[in-house]
């Protein structure tokens, strides 16, 4: 028998998306339209602890173009789904995959390209008084050709002095400083706990390893020093890919990193990552011709057909991007397990979430 939801009516159930444990996203497909949609399942109706993802999510539509937009809520018998459409080319996590496998550097220009959107997200995320409070790839998807942040599952929003949210929620620990202990009581997540964790992503976003993974020893040692030596150093010796970012990005990132004081703001952040433009072609997927993309004559990020619909898509360069800054060139690649050079991916797609559970045993929500 085909998996189903109690009360469902006009929607077919295709499969179930996501965590096998946590067993809350359906794949569904509109019977009226034929476009699939994924239904998220937040719980019953009558509990307010389950309505704030659902406010925070409507709140938030249509406010960025790099912030998800949600269909709305939908109620079958007595639960509560959050409808969404589905996203088809998956999330940040599933690009790095791609990367890793391929061995490849990103290029420079779609690293600066993706954390400009993320910046732009979470500055009006952060203007509208939201704390999204567990960024991730995982969380980050690409939707309508643009880099979004998504699942506001454990978000908070203070709107005059109100608080919506869930105060025991704590984020992933690969994400937060080592020094934060979301257990304490007296534990208050702030914006710049949003930036340190921005931060992360922007470390494997430009040097393409997720170097938190290194240990928080080492990452402890980058904020201490601000040097990519103790960085490069492990992964030469676990004879890793990865390149050494431009020196802005790295001041850009240490700056990120300073959660307890002199936290970087959203603003700052974004004034920073102009210090680092190459002027590098980047193919569109509705044109064959080439765009440059830097802080003067850049891509219009408002409109959908200036953007690749496919997460990477980028041509190979003459010769090595060189960022706009004089006093800053691109760092060669560092390759330890290769003699040859690594090129820039060109086509690369991040995979689709996996679909499962099609035909199997009842289950009935």
């Amino acid at each position: 028998m085909s998996l189903t939801i109690k009360g469902i009516e006009g929607y077919t159930v295709v499969g179930r998306l996501g965590d096998p444990e946590e067993q809350n996203l359906y794949l569904v497909k509109d019977n009226a339209t034929g476009k699939l949609l994924v239904f998220k399942k937040i719980g019953p109706e009558d509990e307010e602890k389950n309505h704030h993802e659902v406010k925070i999510s409507m709140a938030v539509k249509g406010k960025s173009p790099f912030v998800f937009s949600v269909t709305g809520p939908v109620v079958f018998g007595d639960i509560v789904y959050l409808s969404m459409p589905f996203s088809k080319d998956g999330d940040l996590h599933g690009f790095f995959k791609k990367f890793s496998e391929n061995k490849e550097i990103i290029p420079l220009a779609q690293a600066i390209y993706i954390a400009r959107s993320l910046l732009k997200g979470l500055q009006t995320l952060h203007t509208m008084g939201v704390l999204h409070r567990d960024i991730k790839p995982e969380n980050i998807f690409f939707q309508n050709g643009k880099w979004v942040f998504a699942d506001f599952g454990g978000s908070s929003q203070t709107v005059s002095g109100i608080f919506i949210g869930d105060r025991d929620h704590m984020g992933t620990l690969d994400y937060l400083p080592v020094l934060f202990s979301p257990w304490d009581e007296d534990a208050v997540w702030t914006q710049s706990l949003d930036i340190y964790s921005l931060g992360l992503i922007f470390f494997w976003l430009f040097s393409s390893f997720p170097v938190h993974t290194l240990g928080t020893k080492v990452i402890q040692n980058f904020i201490k020093t601000e040097e990519f030596g103790c960085v490069s150093a492990k992964l030469v010796e676990r004879k890793k890919v990865f390149t050494t970012p431009p020196k802005p990005i790295m001041k850009l990132i240490h700056g990120m990193f300073q959660w307890e004081s002199n936290s970087l703001s959203t603003e700052e952040c974004l004034k920073k990552l102009q210090c680092v433009s190459p002027s590098v072609p980047v193919v569109t997927a509705r044109s064959t011709t080439s765009e440059v993309l830097d802080e003067n004559k850049g891509v219009d990020e408002s409109k959908d057909e200036s953007v690749a619909a496919t997460p990477v898509v980028v041509a190979v360069a003459a010769a090595p991007a060189v960022a706009a800054v004089p006093a800053v060139v691109a760092a060669p690649v560092v390759v330890a397990v290769a003699a040859a050079p690594v090129t820039p991916s060109v086509g690369v797609t991040s995979t689709a979430p996996v679909v499962s559970d099609v035909g199997s045993s009842s289950n009935t929500t």
